[in-house]
């Protein structure tokens, strides 16, 4: 960007940083969760070139932090971080800028949660802002729900939530089946009920949890499951 740019020059800049960046493909691949994502190596690597002709930067600034521990499968302990950032992007030629907030979500067995959370809200206010294309975008209706296994645009929503995977189609219908047994008709009702008073926020069905919301929902249940066992072995 030219020394002598016009006020407000950030979003001129901004679009040559559009003009000038490629799509970038969704070349990894989660083993674990069986779903393709363009990682943040990927964005940076794509992005510095054309920010840096443009004369752009971004500045982030953490607004809020939720940490919480969370039980995994294996009875170890997990760091989970939800981190709300605003980004101010800035034109260096005249200082002009405009902000934006994202919020990345993450989970580590170790100490670096919160900076995978960083890299995550980094990542999609990168790919939004600049609208980056990929090869390979799924659209919404790629996917049959009733089908009852992941599809196209169960990669799309779950890279979404900052590569955070929504909950696995086994253990979705684990929970299911657990509410349908238990409760009959009532069964969603019931499901909800108790995402409200576990998770602090409403679900309408076990297939939009996320893995964690699904592992914390099934602990729940081998609670209720083992409560239960116990009152039937006092009987009498």
């Amino acid at each position: 960007m030219a020394a002598d740019a016009p006020a407000g020059a950030i979003h001129g800049a901004m679009l040559s940083v559009m003009r000038a960046v490629r799509a970038i493909g969704k070349d990894r691949y989660n083993e674990g969760q069986r779903f393709k994502f363009r990682g943040i190596d990927d964005i940076m690597n794509a992005l510095h070139g054309p920010m840096a002709d443009a004369g752009v930067i971004v500045l982030p600034e953490v607004i809020d932090q939720k940490r919480e521990r969370v039980e995994n499968k294996n009875g170890g302990w997990n760091q989970y971080a939800i981190l709300t950032v605003r980004f101010r992007f800035v034109c260096g030629a005249d200082g002009s800028a405009v902000e934006l907030t994202t919020v990345g979500e993450a989970m580590d067995s170790g100490d670096k949660a919160t900076n995978k959370a960083m890299s995550a809200a980094l990542k999609y206010a990168l790919l939004q802002v600049f609208c980056i294309p990929t090869t390979d975008m799924a659209d919404a209706d790629a996917d049959d729900p009733r089908a009852g296994r992941a599809g196209p645009a169960d990669a799309v929503r779950a890279e979404f939530r900052g590569d955070y995977p929504t909950a696995t189609a086994a253990d979705a219908e684990r929970i299911r089946e657990w509410f349908r047994v238990k409760h009959g008709d009532a069964a969603q009702r019931e499901f909800r009920g108790v995402c409200l008073r576990t998770l602090g926020r409403d679900v309408k069905t076990p297939d939009a949890l996320t893995d964690t919301d699904g592992a914390k929902i099934i602990a729940w249940i081998e609670q209720q499951t083992a409560g239960d066992a116990g009152k039937e072995k006092g009987k009498p």
